[in-house]
């Protein structure tokens, strides 16, 4: 069992009902996931990379994704794959050549990908049911929104990855799988942490993980201004991330 796979099985047997990630985005939205509803949603997310793009142990994943709740369910999922999550800041033709799939958030970062590989356009408004708008036209891309509700609750991994293979990688950090669990180190059960989308998905995901492992949980916010005194209070957060 790996560390990610001992994460989700905390997920959804050690207080599942209790918050693990919280959202606070643009125009008020409040999304809220606990134990059993993120592995859920990562379990789909899994699922969908399987099953439509054939993702394996050691592919590589590219998200050119905000730091959003979406994108840490999808971040998660690659790692159920035992695939290589890259974090990346705008198309690159030489690693969409490599990549198994690119997530998108952005119409000209799908449109530049899907003409190299399988692309998933990621609608972020929190009560979107599938991608708002035309998507490109010229090369397929699925609508993640609109598709990962279709699958499985339950995700089983084939095979597992090499310990050396890498985790996650971003611009100026990797972790690989032998090493993972180590990013849980400062952190403890009674954390719950307020994290700045801002800073990026690498870093927010790079924290994220260390804390779910340690068993505590976050609050992501879209925009720093949003994270007043008063809410963190109200949110039960013990530190900033």
């Amino acid at each position: 069992m790996t560390a990610i796979d001992s994460l989700l099985h905390s997920l959804r047997t050690v207080d599942p009902g209790a918050p693990r990630l919280t959202w606070y985005g643009p125009d008020g939205e409040r999304i809220e996931l606990s134990g059993k509803v993120l592995d859920n949603w990562v379990a789909k997310s899994a699922n969908f990379l399987t099953e439509e793009f054939d993702v394996v142990a050691g592919a590589l994943i590219a998200l050119q994704l905000p730091a959003h709740w979406k994108s840490l369910c999808i971040c998660l999922a690659g790692l159920a794959c035992a695939a290589t999550v890259r974090f990346v800041a705008e198309p690159d033709s030489g690693l969409a050549d490599s990549a198994s799939v690119w997530f998108a958030a952005e119409t000209s970062g799908l449109a530049a990908a899907a003409r190299r590989t399988d692309a998933v356009a990621v609608a972020l408004p929190a009560l979107a049911m599938a991608w708002p708008g035309a998507l490109p036209d010229d090369a397929e891309v699925h609508d993640y929104a609109a598709e990962v509700r279709m699958f499985a609750d339950a995700f089983v991994r084939f095979d597992d990855p090499e310990p050396d293979g890498i985790a996650m990688a971003g611009l100026d950090r990797s972790v690989d799988y032998a090493r993972i669990a180590g990013l849980a180190e400062g952190w403890d059960a009674a954390s719950r942490v307020a994290l700045d989308a801002g800073e990026g998905l690498s870093r927010v995901a790079f924290a994220a993980l260390g804390i779910w492992q340690a068993g505590g949980s976050v609050v992501l916010f879209s925009d720093a201004a949003l994270a007043s005194e008063k809410l963190l209070q109200a949110e039960g957060v013990t530190r900033r991330g």
